[in-house]
């Protein structure tokens, strides 16, 4: 994977830069800044590629996820830090971008093409600019033609997070220091199963937390932990698994975790996931953390930006862990 980095002067060259800005949006249409964490590790790439002289076309999708089709809160949320128009559709953005240096496309799914993987579609959309750049890894895991067809039409490169995205996760799939404790947690057994079959051969100790750990089913591998106990309803673990968990947190040199401990967004059930967020921070590991409800527990505790890397990536996140790499990794080589 080349990286933006890589690029220095582009003097009015057209970027065409996939992003995941589907964030929720509340009911006054306005971008949630306690959920706004994509968006800002954007940032960056969008300020590199401005300050080298780009114009920058911006794309990404939203869907019932952000409560909205539309991509106009963002707009609204990117004014307050650059100078951008906003196009509604494809030819809106090609007439924008001649006097205008950042364009936001509206929701790239408003076109069956994007979803359909259509290369008649990404070859309109490839003929927007000259330059492709993926800052999306979240959805890196999908074969959508904005992700894995267009950076095969034009130069392709990874933008800044996403670099830090491979880096990290990357590491931790390595020999990273020991001891090594990974963490996994949430409500899907079938989607977390693999990537725990994965770290069972690398971690010193897998400990599964959330409705996973009442799921499971089959053979218990000796170095795979789960709860001791749960708390009422089975919400949350309990307070016997959440102080062993941290005795061995206390002990790790390197801790990846992905998945809530819990139901962190009801009251009186945040107790397992916040208490293994600060005993990861207490521990000073090599932190990597992700997950999207990971990543939303941590900004609802303030906690976001204890850890060594926290990743944007859910289901991209689990598949990389899984598999090693993504589809839309694999388009930018």
């Amino acid at each position: 994977m080349k990286s933006i980095k890589e690029l220095t002067n582009l003097n009015d060259k057209v970027v065409l830069l996939r992003v995941d800005f589907n964030v929720p949006v509340g009911d006054d249409g306005v971008v949630d800044e306690n959920e706004d964490f994509r968006i800002r590790r954007a940032l960056p790439t969008i300020e590199y590629l401005e300050n080298i002289g780009a114009k920058i076309i911006i794309i990404s999708h939203t869907d019932e996820e952000s409560g909205t089709n539309t991509l106009l809160p963002v707009y609204n949320y990117l004014l307050t830090r650059f100078k951008l128009a906003f196009a509604r559709n494809m030819e809106d953005a090609k007439t924008f971008i001649a006097n205008t240096q950042i364009v936001l496309l509206e929701n790239i799914r408003q076109y069956d093409g994007e979803k359909g993987n259509d290369l008649e579609f990404a070859t309109e959309l490839s003929k927007l600019g000259s330059i492709y750049v993926n800052e999306a890894f979240s959805v890196s895991h999908r074969e959508h033609a904005s992700i894995v067809l267009l950076p095969k039409l034009l130069p392709a490169y990874a933008g800044l997070n996403t670099m830090e995205e491979v880096k990290n996760l990357s590491y931790v799939l390595g020999k990273p220091e020991q001891p090594y404790i990974a963490l996994v947690g949430g409500a899907k057994l079938e989607s977390k199963r693999p990537v725990i079959d994965k770290l069972v051969g690398i971690a010193d100790e897998v400990l599964v937390g959330g409705r996973i750990g009442l799921d499971w089913v089959g053979e218990l591998p000796d170095n795979v932990c789960l709860p001791k106990d749960y708390a009422d309803k089975d919400l949350d673990i309990g307070p016997a698994t959440i102080e062993s968990y941290r005795e061995l947190i206390n002990l790790s040199k390197t801790v990846l975790w992905a998945g809530p401990m819990g139901q962190f967004e009801q009251d009186g059930y945040e107790n397992g996931t916040r208490g293994i967020a600060e005993a990861i921070i207490s521990s000073r590991s090599y932190s990597v953390v992700g997950g999207g409800d990971t990543a939303k527990a941590l900004a609802k505790f303030g906690l976001l930006d204890k850890f060594t890397f926290v990743s944007t990536g859910g289901g991209a996140m689990l598949e990389f862990l899984g598999v090693g790499t993504l589809p839309g990794l694999r388009a930018l080589d």
